[in-house]
């Protein structure tokens, strides 16, 4: 069994923000999570603080990031079974452009002393 960092960045609907949140909160996230693989998740909203760094990173366009800690052989079944238990339940406040995903295993651990 490896352990992987799911991320998934997303966006809204053009100004849907407050229904996608809602849907994402009360529905799609405990979908996600009744995938035995999945074992938590965390969301993040992009920071508007001033002193944001400008970037060219394609990923700086999605407003949102939901990090899963997952527990798998295999991140393909892991993505099929989240397929078939969110089929029929995502909502349209979701942003029509597809999300981006990004699978990582950890590279390393830092200590401080």
């Amino acid at each position: 069994m490896t352990s992987y960092k799911f991320l998934v960045y997303t966006n809204a609907a053009a100004g849907r923000d407050d229904e996608f949140n809602k849907w994402y909160e009360s529905q799609h996230l405990g979908d996600v999570l009744s995938v035995d693989a999945i074992k938590s998740a965390k969301r993040f909203r992009r920071s508007t603080h001033p002193g944001q760094p400008p970037t060219q990173d394609p990923a700086a366009a999605y407003q949102y990031l939901t990090i899963y800690d997952v527990e798998a052989d295999d991140p393909t079944e892991v993505l099929a079974a989240i397929g078939e238990r969110t089929k029929g339940r995502i909502s349209d406040a979701l942003d029509a452009a597809p999300p981006s995903v990004m699978w990582f295993t950890e590279a390393g651990e830092l200590r401080t002393s």
